[in-house]
């Protein structure tokens, strides 16, 4: 009896519209789920884009015209992003000022927790040579990261560390090169040939 009454349902319109219902429903959430994804990927590209100019001290108002050389080039992951009339969404100051604002705040955080766990960590500053309007000025932060093993780094053991890399075999050219005191960015980043710098 009950095998029939369900051989008789599975005929009926009612169960034929409840089964497209359901497959309709899975196509659907699959499709949100996918819209969602690109949704992410395009927000993902913008940053990417925005961290770049804030790296080269680049104004942001550039923002919107890297993404359109991007996307003539068809390198990026904005075509679910695209409106009607080829601008992107998250281009306008106040938006960009948000993603600025949320990059900084992460870098903030990883730096703060790297000088958190580091048992030395020291700070440079140095004013921009760049040509501008403004003054800049930038903060060189170096950190050791702690290690398990309690070493104190006396200057004669410094020496003595960076005296066995030099004589490795990979980088024997460098023998020509004296180590000494710097005060200055540029003597830090770069070994000097002939003794200390003091800018």
């Amino acid at each position: 009896m009950k095998v029939d009454a369900i051989k008789k349902h599975t005929v009926t319109s009612d169960h034929k519209f409840a089964l497209a219902a359901q497959n309709a429903s899975v196509s659907i959430e699959q499709a949100a789920i996918k819209a969602a994804e690109k949704e992410r990927e395009g927000v993902d590209g913008l940053m990417t884009n925005l961290y770049y100019l804030a790296k080269r001290n680049e104004p942001s108002s550039s923002i919107s015209d890297l993404n359109k050389l991007l996307v003539h080039h068809s390198v990026s992951r904005f075509g679910s992003m695209m409106r009607a009339d080829k601008s992107l969404p998250y281009e306008h100051h106040e938006s960009v000022r948000d993603m600025l604002d949320a990059i900084a705040e992460v870098v903030r955080r990883q730096l703060i927790d790297d000088i958190r766990q580091s048992g030395v960590f020291s700070v440079m500053c140095d004013e921009s040579t760049d040509a501008s309007t403004d003054k800049t000025l930038i903060f060189y932060i170096y950190n050791l990261i702690k290690t398990k093993q309690r070493n104190r780094l006396y200057v004669s053991t410094v020496n003595t560390l960076m005296m066995m890399t030099v004589d490795t075999p990979d980088i024997s050219d460098m023998n020509q090169f004296n180590f000494g005191r710097a005060f200055d960015v540029w003597a830090v980043s770069k070994a000097r040939r002939f003794g200390n710098k003091t800018k």
